[in-house]
C-alpha cells in the first residue's frame, strides 16, 4: 500500500533541509524555534527531533549499493522517532517507509504520487507542495561547490560535479513551472535561504528577514 496522507501541512511553513555544505544546526534551530515543520532530505535526519520527515528518492542511499562501498542508513534510521518518506521503487513498500508511487511525467501529482525531479531535495518541495504548505524555505541548496565541498556532512552516495549541478537548475525550472500551474501554486512561496546559492529558480531570500530576525 501506497501512503495517501490527508493535508497534514495544510497552510504550514515548512523548511526543506537539502545537503549543500552551507547547511548548520543553527540554521535548523532557529526555524524550528519559531514553529516551522520540518523536512530533511537525505542524512538531514541526523539534526534528530528538530526533523518531522525524512525524505529520499534514491533506493541505494537507504538500501546501500550493490559493491558495499555505501552501507545505506536502514540500520540508522530504524527506530528514528520521525515519518521515513521515499518514493524510491526499491523502498516504497518496505517496512516502517511511507511510500509514494514515483511519477517521472510532468505536473505535482497528490498523493499517493509523487513527481521525481532526479533530485531528492526537490521531489521534497513538491511533496510539502502536495501536503498543503504555502511557504517554503530552502537551507543547504548550494547547487555548487562551496570551498571544496559539495555536502555539509560526510561519507555521500556520490559526489556531484558541474554537469549534475547542471542537469539540477534544469529540475529546479521544471519544479517552479509545476507549482505555478497547480492548484492555488501562485500564492505558494518557495524562499532560498541558502547564502550565495546557485539556483537561480528559486527566489532567494535571507534568512534574518524571512524569520522577521526573531531568533
Amino acid at each position: 500500500m501506497y501512503w495517501n496522507p490527508p493535508k497534514f501541512l495544510q497552510g504550514a511553513a515548512v523548511a526543506v533541509l537539502g545537503g549543500g555544505p552551507s547547511l548548520t544546526v543553527e540554521q535548523v534551530n532557529r526555524v524550528r524555534r519559531v514553529g516551522y515543520r520540518v523536512i530533511g532530505v537525505n542524512d538531514a535526519y541526523q539534526f534528530g527531533n528538530s526533523v518531522d520527515i525524512c525524505f529520499f528518492g534514491d533506493g541505494a542511499w537507504y538500501l546501500g549499493n550493490n559493491e558495499g562501498k555505501f552501507r545505506g542508513h536502514a540500520q540508522r534510521l530504524a527506530g528514528w522517532h520521525g515519518l521515513i518518506v521515499t518514493c524510491s521503487p526499491d523502498c516504497a513498500q518496505l517496512p516502517q517507509i511511507h511510500g509514494l508511487l514515483q511519477r517521472d511525467d510532468p505536473g505535482l501529482w497528490p498523493t499517493p504520487c509523487c513527481r521525481w525531479y532526479r533530485n531528492s531535495g526537490f521531489s521534497a518541495i513538491g511533496l510539502a507542495v502536495t501536503l498543503g504548505a504555502v511557504k517554503i524555505v530552502l537551507l543547504g541548496f548550494d547547487g555548487r561547490e562551496v570551498n571544496g565541498l559539495t555536502h555539509w556532512h560526510i561519507g555521500c552516495l556520490e559526489k556531484p560535479d558541474n554537469r549534475v549541478f547542471l542537469e539540477h537548475h534544469k529540475s529546479a525550472q521544471e519544479l517552479m513551472d509545476d507549482i505555478a500551474r497547480y492548484p492555488g501554486g501562485k500564492g505558494i512561496r518557495v524562499l532560498n535561504c541558502t547564502p550565495d546559492s546557485g539556483y537561480a529558480a528559486f527566489e532567494q531570500a535571507g534568512l534574518d528577514e524571512v524569520l522577521g530576525d526573531r531568533t
